[in-house]
């Protein structure tokens, strides 16, 4: 695969080093982030403060919200570390090294899973080895813990595999600007690529890690893939990976069909053919 660019064969600058507006933006996320895990933090230890009612005979009717609130900061917590942003990368972020880009994101995933594995499985130990009572609801935190971080883990290797496929099947052309439209529930983002007789239609997209928008995202990104069918971004700077596929696919049905035949075998050897996400 070669990456091509739209302004020629240069090879954009980095994201961090071009952007002069992804500061502030950034610091907000980031604060956005520490509110979160604060959050997260005080409702499961207040969430398990309150579980602990339910060994005390006038007091157990406060452990049914401490147990809501437990499953809740556990679920928030399993979720937020499975999908936490990588911050350095060991391989070009210009897409000319995607095999080391999606090795390296299995990597992240597949070790997190089993770290956190290793975490739930301790905790869920400790009552049985200790029998303390007080300890038990730690069996709970485990066995939440694993249940969301296998689906998690699913979800992103799922998301890499469709971006392993776009990127073996396309080449790879700098688009810019990106514009960032919103958010919808689940961590789906909408945006669209270029601008002008350019501009792709409305895309949703899924990142296989990170939870925010990628850094100076807007100035442009490495993209594979057909705008009628979707594709894979690969961010300039941070290296993160991005699936990405027409918002309103059976609204451009029409299209699709129009296009010529040599661009829908390629979708469909991609497997973009049909709605993904």
């Amino acid at each position: 695969m070669t990456a091509e660019s739209s302004q020629g064969n240069a090879v954009p600058e980095p994201a961090a080093a071009r952007s002069e507006t992804a500061g502030p933006s950034t610091d907000k996320e980031r604060a956005g982030r520490r509110r979160l895990a604060i959050l997260a933090t005080s409702t499961w230890l207040v969430s398990y403060a309150l579980t602990l009612a339910i060994f005390s005979d006038s007091l157990f009717i406060l452990g049914i919200p401490g147990i809501i609130g437990l499953v809740t900061a556990t679920v928030m917590t399993a979720v937020g570390w499975m999908y936490k942003s990588v911050n350095a990368v060991p391989y070009a972020t210009d897409c000319t090294d995607p095999r080391g880009a999606l090795r390296y994101h299995r990597l992240v995933v597949t070790r997190r899973f089993v770290l956190l594995v290793l975490v739930a499985g301790a905790l869920g130990a400790v009552p049985l080895i200790t029998e303390i009572s007080y300890f038990f609801p730690l069996i709970v935190v485990g066995m939440m813990s694993l249940v969301v971080a296998a689906i998690v883990l699913v979800q992103q290797l799922t998301w890499l595999r469709h971006c392993s496929r776009a990127l073996k099947t396309y080449d790879a052309e700098f688009r810019t600007p990106v514009e960032k439209l919103g958010r919808q529930s689940g961590g789906k983002r909408i945006l669209r690529l270029s601008e002008g007789e350019q501009a792709s239609p409305k895309m949703s997209a899924r990142q296989p890690l990170g939870l925010e928008w990628p850094e100076a995202i807007h100035d442009g990104v490495w993209f594979a893939g057909d705008d009628m069918f979707g594709g894979a971004l690969l961010v300039p700077g941070s290296g993160e990976l991005v699936l990405v596929q027409p918002l309103e696919w059976a609204a451009l049905s029409a299209q699709r069909g129009r296009v010529e035949a040599a661009r829908q075998q390629a979708a469909e050897h991609a497997g973009f053919h049909r709605k993904l996400i």
